[in-house]
């Protein structure tokens, strides 16, 4: 029964990923017939049009955006699970230059305090670190961003700490923010497909870890991701799977 259950998981991950890379095309097309339209008929289009054009162009990126991350989110489980030793350090520093630019935009900083070398596969520590980053950057207030990553030596788990002073999540809010699909209310004027902090949970419970949101002393919240010291060795027996098998 359990292999049947995940024997179906699979097939409902691999059909997420066939139907959202066939729902892109068409997506491709439309946007490109758009442009097209706008290139052929400047002139004639009034303010008012132009702008329900643009309307259009932006929301067919959104929806893009988000069926790419739905194509992440079912490719994982597809991914190498050979483990390696991953410098966090190196990572968060590579990360950091990606992020650059927009950095400067929203006039912020990222504090990289010492960070352990781990068991990991580096693809699954690059997307989980880029996605919390990117979700400090766009969920920030007024006041200039200052994102801290930090990690504790827990015994037999590394306990990392992304914490900024951007804006506070809910209490309601702390154990649903992760799940599959989940919009928060408050967050509904910013832009962005929730989806990021599902994969992070994903690539997190792949490694038999945990993950969590706490406010932040200083404003805003922390995100605490702890990693059990792994040898190495594969991660075959997920604890992803493992919820699947409870009855």
């Amino acid at each position: 029964m359990t292999h049947n259950v995940l024997d179906q998981h699979k097939e409902i991950e691999r059909f997420l990923y066939i139907c959202s890379h066939d729902i892109r095309k068409p997506l491709r097309t439309i946007a490109n017939f758009m442009q097209l339209l706008i290139e052929h008929n400047t002139e004639k289009f009034d303010e008012t049009s132009s702008e329900y054009i643009q309307h259009i162009l932006k929301r067919l990126t959104r929806i893009d955006t988000f069926i790419k991350n739905i194509q992440l989110y079912s490719f994982l489980s597809t991914q190498s699970k050979e483990l390696c030793l991953v410098d966090m350090h190196h990572t968060l520093r590579i990360i950091h230059n990606h992020f650059m630019p927009h950095l400067e935009q929203a006039h912020a900083v990222i504090e990289i305090g010492n960070l352990p070398t781990l068991y990991a596969n580096p693809a699954h520590m690059l997307q989980l670190f880029m996605n919390l980053i990117d979700n400090a950057i766009k969920f920030r207030n007024e006041n200039p961003l200052i994102i801290r990553i930090s990690a504790i030596d827990k015994h037999n788990m590394w306990e990392f700490s992304i914490a900024d002073n951007g804006i506070s999540i809910d209490k309601e809010f702390k154990n649903t923010i992760f799940n599959f699909f989940t919009r928060l209310d408050t967050l509904s004027d910013y832009e962005g497909s929730d989806m990021r902090l599902s994969i992070c949970s994903k690539i997190v419970h792949m490694y038999q870890g945990t993950i969590n949101v706490r406010p932040n002393k200083a404003g805003g919240c922390a995100v605490i991701v702890t990693f059990p010291k792994h040898e190495k060795q594969r991660i075959d027996s997920l604890s992803l799977n493992q919820t699947i098998e409870q009855p």
